[in-house]
């Protein structure tokens, strides 16, 4: 979901003369580690339908793997967008903990958005759970039924949404620091 916020503030900013050189300045904090755990969630969701005792774990390690995001993000919140991002990640841990390291999901707003999308949410889903009587802190979970005209349809928590949000600042607000020279019928702008 963050993608969509970074891809929509690439657009914005680049076709108001923003530059990526803004993004050599930036000074992150064990960027490396990121990089590192994002490439082990991915292994590990490739993996986890096929070896059980990755998919019995898998909880475990979101609740690891977003642990530790926060703290990396709180590290590195003096770079513009990472402070909203860090309540966003809070906010999805949150309720993931307090539902069994799943993500609960609105079967009102998936049956919306995606009705064959219910099979698989029904079936052991890996990360997402439906909602029930019994889902603790129901307003963090997936709710929010992102339809047409947007084009992906999608559920999504208000944790996405302050993701998307720190997301698009960061591009923003980085791009905007340095602005690219145009050149427009000969003059450079």
């Amino acid at each position: 979901m963050i993608l969509d916020g970074i891809i929509l503030a690439l657009i914005i900013a680049f076709l108001r003369g923003g530059s990526f050189k803004g993004f050599d300045e930036i000074k992150f904090k064990h960027g490396a580690v990121i990089v590192v755990l994002f490439l082990l969630q991915l292994v590990l969701f490739i993996l986890a339908p096929f070896v059980n005792v990755i998919a019995v774990w898998l909880p475990v390690w979101l609740m690891t793997f977003y642990g530790v995001l926060v703290i990396l993000g709180w590290m590195n919140r003096h770079i513009p967008g990472f402070s909203i991002m860090v309540i966003g990640i809070l906010m999805n841990m949150i309720v993931m903990i307090a539902n069994g390291g799943k993500m609960p999901v609105s079967v009102e707003a998936i049956n919306l958005v995606n009705p064959e999308a219910m099979n698989d949410l029904f079936s052991g889903a890996i990360k997402h759970i439906p909602m029930d009587s019994n889902t603790r802190l129901w307003f963090l979970g997936d709710i929010i039924p992102l339809t047409s005209p947007y084009p992906n349809k999608m559920v999504i928590s208000l944790g996405d949404v302050f993701l998307n949000v720190g997301g698009f600042l960061f591009v923003w607000k980085t791009m905007s620091k340095y602005k690219r020279k145009v050149n427009i019928g000969g003059e450079v702008l």
